[in-house]
């Protein structure tokens, strides 16, 4: 029997996405074309988009704002033409809904025949049988009728083979790819377990028919996911930017793409800027799809550019392990975070974990700073088709999530960071009108200074003492939607370095909640802000009070109460027994215990009690939600 990664088509009721990055646009005009041999780096924004301390009088003072400008792009170059596709069939742009709908129950499909092409190329092989391990809630890869399937196995492969099957496959990316059409809904079938050192998929050109028959690249045979190894800083091992690689109806599931000498636990460590990597789209691709991938300190990049906006992009269900630079103790010029997302029409950013971005706790110079974050989503005029919801996000240098471009965002779980997300971006960027400000839902927990990492704060102008939980700042006339969430608890144990830095004087700037820049109490009701809670977020301050709906059966459970619950439970035997993690990893606290878990999740495995769902739930329930 074959073995694909064919999934479930999950019903959206919402396809827009909202992340976090840290870039800014490009000044007016046409942008510098990058290299048809280099990868042009994305411009990155001088200004974290943070304030600081709070006045006497409440308000939050964004000091840090101001003058934005942009590194210097690579000179123009020139690019070779695109090859001939066909047209684009544009997803409608649905709206943002605050309930999303339920995935379907998974059934197996028949395998479809194959038609002869009328054209001299090799006839498609037979589509494989469904695994019958099939998981509810990954996107349905089945082929179409007349897909090519081309399998690659750098293990067992040769690219004298015909490729078609696997018993005959190609050894090296570039040799599957080279099978692949352009405008034709084929798949690319990687060999679970396999290696790829210093190879690409840069060389895909084109793209798929349209959005029901993507091109598809994902893995085939059981196994860890296909790995593809970035041991120089060239080739990028996944990077599409303009001219001829510009891409359409793209879906890439499954693989695991990892910077090796940005691993500690790899015996070729060096932490230095120089290896670093990112995985760009830059320009006008369409309808990209980004699923049950582990990008490891890796930064995602989907970025308008000359003058043509990203349409369409879904990222579900990945794992991000924390983008980073050997700099960011000294400098705020590179700004690295996992995901950066500017210029979207169409964005859903959905069960994701994103720990870490931005920062490494012992590689040298790589310390916290306020420009870099998990997901930074630039500000822009189409936030309303931004959705971001029922994510894990963690432990960030500054924000969790930045969505300067507002949106929905619904049902996250934020833990550790500085900053759990922002919404907006004040009076100099105002939002067309119907964009929604949204925020429902979201559980923040055990709020951490920026202060952390080695030589953390050696520059000017690094680091503050802010610790904000949901901080709201669109214009102070654009209405807010802002319910349901549920902010509390300092990680008061492990984050005390803040103490020493000049401006510790005044203690940590808290606020759980921060709506047009001053602290929301119910005692100064704000128009647009339901019912939320705040609880213990920090008790050093007497003006951060906290306020909810009532008292509480057993308030304040954190991620590492929800993983000695897991363990209590059972959960965590079965996981290793059924294969949704490949093992039980502890951390130096059950908080780290979790993340452990949810970072090494089995490709194709799923299970609610892992994800943000789960955490929010058992959190909320102490709280009487």
């Amino acid at each position: 029997m074959h073995h694909h990664r064919h999934r479930v088509l999950l019903v959206l009721s919402a396809l827009s996405l909202a992340l976090v990055g840290a870039c800014e646009p490009a000044p007016e005009g046409r942008e510098a074309a990058p290299s048809p041999t280099h990868e042009a780096p994305a411009p990155d924004d001088p200004d974290g988009g943070q304030g600081a301390d709070p006045s006497p009088t409440g308000e939050i003072d964004d000091r840090f704002g101001g003058d934005e400008s942009r590194p210097k792009e690579p000179a123009p170059s020139p690019s070779p033409s695109p090859s001939p596709s066909p047209k684009v069939t544009p997803r409608p742009k649905p709206s943002p809904s605050p309930t999303p709908t339920a995935s379907p129950k998974p059934s197996p499909k028949p395998s479809p025949k194959p038609s002869p092409e009328p054209s001299p190329e090799p006839s498609p092989t037979p589509d494989p049988e469904p695994r019958p391990d099939a998981v509810e809630g990954f996107t349905d890869l089945t082929p179409s009728s007349d897909s090519r399937l081309v399998y690659v196995s750098s293990s067992a492969g040769s690219d004298s083979n015909d490729c078609l099957s696997e018993a005959k496959p190609c050894k090296t990316l570039a040799g599957g790819i080279s099978h692949l059409r352009s405008g034709y809904p084929d798949h690319l079938y990687l060999k679970s377990g396999d290696v790829w050192r210093d190879e690409s998929l840069n060389t895909i050109r084109g793209g798929g028919r349209s959005p029901a028959e993507p091109m598809v690249v994902t893995s085939y045979g059981e196994g860890a996911r296909p790995l593809l190894e970035a041991w120089a800083s060239t080739p990028n091992t996944m990077s599409f930017n303009t001219g001829g690689r510009m891409v359409h109806h793209l879906s890439v599931v499954g693989l695991h793409l990892k910077n090796v000498k940005l691993d500690d636990n790899h015996p070729e460590f060096t932490g230095k800027k120089a290896d670093a990597q990112n995985s760009m789209f830059l320009g006008g691709h369409t309808n990209i799809l980004l699923e049950d991938n582990v990008f490891d300190h890796r930064k995602v990049v989907f970025q308008h550019w000359d003058g043509r906006n990203v349409e369409d992009i879904a990222i579900r269900r990945n794992i991000f392990t924390g983008a980073y630079t050997s700099t960011s103790s000294y400098s705020q010029d590179d700004r690295p975070s996992n995901m950066y997302l500017s210029g979207i029409d169409g964005l859903l950013l959905e069960e994701n974990v994103f720990d870490h971005g931005g920062w490494h706790p012992t590689a040298e110079g790589a310390a916290a700073n306020m420009y870099n974050h998990n997901v930074y989503i630039q500000y822009s005029d189409l936030g309303a088709t931004h959705v971001v919801r029922n994510n894990i996000v963690t432990r960030a240098s500054s924000h969790g999530i930045q969505m300067r471009s507002g949106g929905l965002a619904e049902k996250n779980f934020y833990g550790r960071n500085a900053i759990g997300m922002m919404m907006g971006y004040g009076q100099d960027k105002p939002l067309p009108a119907g964009t929604p400000v949204k925020a429902h839902d979201n559980v923040v927990t055990e709020g951490h200074s920026m202060i952390k990492g080695h030589d953390y704060c050696q520059g000017n102008n690094l680091c503050t003492t802010a610790l904000w939980g949901l901080e709201i700042i669109p214009p102070n006339t654009h209405p807010i939607d802002i319910d349901h969430n549920l902010v509390h608890s300092r990680t008061t144990s492990v984050d005390e370095e803040w103490r020493t830095l000049p401006a510790a004087r005044y203690g940590l700037q808290s606020a759980a909640y921060t709506i047009f820049r001053k602290r929301f109490h119910p005692d100064t009701p704000v128009k647009g802000v339901g019912d939320n809670i705040s609880w213990k977020w920090n008790p050093e301050r007497a003006d951060d009070r906290d306020f909810g709906h009532g008292s509480y059966s057993d308030p304040g459970r954190t991620l590492g109460d929800y993983y000695q619950h897991l363990r209590s439970t059972g959960a965590l035997d079965q996981w290793v027994e059924d294969g949704t993690v490949d093992k039980v990893r502890t951390g130096a606290d059950d908080f780290e215990s979790f993340l452990e878990l949810a970072l090494h999740r089995s490709p194709g495995a799923w299970d609610a009690r892992l994800s943000a769902s789960g955490i929010n739930d058992y959190i909320r329930t102490g709280f009487g939600w």
